[in-house]
């Protein structure tokens, strides 16, 4: 949302996005049209402070694809994901390996291709032809979990603002990105409920977060720390998940250094072990698929194997009636 107000005040803030990055501002108005009116003279402002690109451009070729034939919202939403991690640039100064690397955050191959085959088709009607990296497929990566007994000994060694968001994560489901960046303006601790964005979101649908109990208790503990995020670290919002993580998970066993990189479990683990928990204590798999914000049922079937009463009622089916 560009204009937000923040709990308990009555000035309009302004949320801007310019080169994939994101710009916080108070625009000191407390009528709407007013606080309107700065966000897009800012917003203006920060387009007219960089140098035009000349020839050719990435968002040149966006923008004539955009417009050469109507597109999907899931077209565009796919578009709208990429574009906020690959800048724009002259055409010529692409390579391959610029857009492999912003597409590594696709996690599997069909999502991948279906990438590729966008950009593909943005820059053949620019006449470019750049040869895509296309990556192999390859056996799906095991959805990495831990028991609530390695939980238990993982969260003993995690420091105080770390624990508050990992607790927050595997009682949730909610992504790293979503966590560090959940501002108080959506959430209602009254109704125990967070909300998610839809530009925030992998799948490009808004979703409601129903808290549980202790989600909530977290929220409450770290209420009034600061005035805007919910999860901070010496009065800043945390940026990234990193050496603390890695520490504490190798002295919980959990985690180790091999030829002095860390490897074992990830901070995305605990989506995983989320949904783990889930499955394992009953929760259908299609009530699962809305708590987690899946648009595509079959993520939710790589969890499925972990529910002891998934198949079973149905494994007598296959007898002769008599």
């Amino acid at each position: 949302m560009a204009l937000y107000k923040q709990p308990g005040s009555e000035v309009w803030w302004a949320s801007l996005s310019h080169n994939g990055e994101r710009l916080r501002v108070s625009t000191g108005e407390h009528d709407r049209q007013a606080a309107q009116r700065f966000h897009d003279e800012r917003k203006a402002a920060l387009w007219k402070r960089d140098p035009a690109l000349k020839g050719k451009t990435w968002g040149n070729a966006v923008l004539k694809w955009v417009e050469a034939t109507p597109r999907s919202d899931s077209e565009l939403l796919s578009l709208a994901k990429f574009a906020g991690l690959f800048k724009d640039r002259p055409l010529s100064a692409v390579t391959p390996e610029d857009i492999d690397r912003a597409l590594l955050f696709c996690q599997t191959a069909g999502t991948h291709k279906r990438y590729t085959a966008m950009l593909a088709a943005i820059l053949n009607l620019s006449d470019v032809r750049l040869k895509l990296i296309q990556r192999r497929d390859k056996k799906t990566k095991p959805r990495d979990w831990i028991t609530h007994e390695q939980w238990d000994t993982l969260r003993a060694e995690l420091p105080p603002h770390m624990l508050a968001m990992a607790t927050f994560a595997v009682t949730t489901g909610l992504r790293q990105a979503n966590v560090l960046e959940l501002q108080w303006s959506r959430v209602d601790l009254k109704r125990r409920v967070v909300w998610v964005e839809a530009e925030n979101m992998k799948g490009g649908k808004a979703i409601a977060i129903p808290l549980s109990e202790e989600a909530t208790a977290v929220l409450v503990s770290v209420q009034g720390v600061h005035p805007e995020f919910c999860f901070t670290f010496r009065g800043r919002r945390v940026g990234e998940i990193k050496t603390a993580w890695a520490s504490a998970n190798i002295r919980a066993g959990t985690g180790r250094l091999v030829d002095g990189k860390y490897s074992g479990f990830t901070w995305h683990g605990l989506r995983h072990t989320w949904a783990t928990w889930h499955i394992q204590n009953g929760t259908p798999l299609e009530v699962l698929q809305r708590l987690g914000g899946w648009s595509d049922l079959r993520m939710v079937l790589l969890y499925a194997h972990h529910s002891p009463g998934h198949l079973a009622g149905y494994a007598d089916n296959a007898r002769r009636n008599t």
